[in-house]
């Protein structure tokens, strides 16, 4: 009923279980300086509302110190207290109260929040749910084969994607207000529909299902790009080699083929060599990504890690 995802990890789990036929991603050109801070607060408030009434509860309690928070009807010292008013007001009081210095002179931010707030992402990321939810539930009754397809959406805040669904731009008119400018990656109309980007995600086609490899945009750019630290920096070289290990297993992660992934890990080991890193080190490391991953590598039918190396152009 929404599209709101916190990772791309949930994009390719939804994304697995469909039959493709096409795929078109879209952004908003600028989301949160454009918001309306009236439309955000009603419809916040319309969202809360509902959220305390299906508890049935008196407060939400947020413990800072735990970073939890909990609907329940009883008072507890170690966290802070909100009934429903007092979380009003106080979202109330964050929209309405931006003030930005220039010079001598302070200004009153009359339209969208703060690029950079605590709760600017959170605000947003709710404001649009909520949006979504609305015209989901009246879709649902009126068009329900429409829903069930926009049902695979996936949101990352500002970046949407929607696979087997074309002309997304003519329902986001009816979803979202006129501030907010959902532009498309590419045309609608184009014979490219086998074929987009989303967050991490390079998203293709192949014989009816949805295949994943990691998308960089810098890798199309026709200049240099320093990434990851060099061995010789400031920076501890234990830091470099865990980065090894991390992107390993986000490739692991993403690419739906053994040859998505060595083509990847080739080009990172590559890197770290030239980054001043040490080749039987970064194989250990390799090796032991291949020890604690041996599960999710079987995605790959590799049975034997050191000739999964070799392939790689590696010698352990």
């Amino acid at each position: 009923m929404n599209w709101s995802i916190s990772n791309s990890d949930e994009c390719i789990r939804l994304f697995s279980s469909l039959k493709a036929k096409s795929v078109y991603s879209y952004d908003f050109s600028t989301l949160y300086t454009n918001l309306p801070l009236d439309n955000v607060y009603e419809n916040l408030e319309k969202l809360i509302v509902k959220f305390f009434k299906k508890s049935n509860c008196n407060y939400i309690a947020a413990n800072m110190y735990k970073g939890s928070s909990f609907f329940t009807s009883k008072s507890y010292q170690s966290c802070k207290m909100y009934t429903l008013p007092k979380l009003l007001d106080s979202i109330k009081f964050i929209l309405f109260n931006t003030y930005i210095t220039f010079g001598s002179q302070n200004f009153l931010q009359t339209k969208g929040i703060p690029m950079g707030g605590n709760s600017s992402p959170i605000l947003a990321d709710l404001y649009l749910s909520w949006l979504e939810f609305q015209y989901m539930n009246k879709l649902i009754k009126s068009d329900y084969h429409r829903a069930k397809l926009l049902s695979s959406n996936c949101r990352y805040l500002d970046d949407i994607v929607t696979p087997n669904f074309n002309n997304f731009l003519l329902d986001s008119k009816l979803i979202y207000p006129n501030d907010l400018v959902l532009e498309a990656n590419k045309t609608d109309d184009s014979n490219d529909n086998i074929r987009d980007h989303f967050l991490d995600l390079d998203i293709s086609i192949n014989k009816d299902a949805f295949c994943f490899n990691v998308y960089n945009k810098v890798d199309s750019f026709n200049f240099k790009v320093i990434s990851f630290p060099f061995a010789k920096s400031c920076i501890p070289t234990n830091i470099g080699y865990n980065t090894f290990y991390s992107q390993l297993v986000r490739y692991l992660n993403i690419c739906s083929t053994v040859k998505y992934f060595q083509i990847k890990t080739k080009v990172l080991l590559d890197l770290f060599i030239n980054h001043g890193y040490r080749k039987f080190l970064l194989n250990k490391y390799f090796l032991k990504f291949c020890l604690n991953n041996r599960g999710k590598l079987l995605k790959y039918n590799i049975n034997n890690f050191t000739n999964f190396q070799k392939d790689l152009g590696q010698i352990y």
